[in-house]
């Protein structure tokens, strides 16, 4: 017969997994929150780069770069903090959402560049930033809500492991 801590199964602790089927749950991992910071922030200047940069020389904007930038962001904040908690799960959630923010207003300056004929760092240059947020929805509607919405969820469950990967 196995050998059972009964108090411990009468009294489970926050990061006791209890689970009413046979799967497998992962344990809660803290992570490094520092290094989910700066991963989140790096990889959304990156991505929001990237797409900017593809959109701008397709000369569209799609909606799956949102959800792209929401994985990607999810993905290497639960990569570089090495936990899966509810605060890397936010860091994740948080980042997606600027990422999508930051591609949108980085496409708009493309965007803005081509039709007045000049560089993009050149027209970044000349910005006034106070009006970042004009420039950043210049195209927003009922779509760019979901796909931010999707986004940030994506950065949630990445960042927070939940998908499984």
């Amino acid at each position: 017969m196995s050998e059972y801590d009964i108090d411990k199964l009468n009294n489970p602790t926050e990061n006791d997994i209890i689970t009413t089927d046979s799967t497998i749950v992962e344990e809660v991992r803290e992570g490094n929150v520092l290094a989910a910071l700066l991963a989140g922030l790096f990889s959304c200047l990156a991505v929001s780069s990237v797409w900017a940069l593809i959109t701008v020389n397709a000369e569209k904007q799609w909606l799956y770069m949102g959800l792209i930038a929401g994985l990607a962001v999810g993905w290497f904040v639960k990569i570089a903090s090495g936990g899966n908690n509810k605060t890397i799960g936010f860091i994740g959630a948080l980042f997606a959402l600027l990422s999508c923010v930051l591609g949108d207003f980085l496409t708009n300056v493309g965007f803005i560049a081509k039709n007045e004929g000049m560089t993009f760092f050149q027209t970044l240059g000349a910005l006034d930033f106070s009006y970042f947020f004009e420039i950043a929805f210049l195209d927003f509607d009922f779509f760019s809500i979901i796909i931010y919405g999707l986004a940030a969820v994506e950065g949630w469950v990445c960042g927070r492991g939940l998908n499984k990967d």
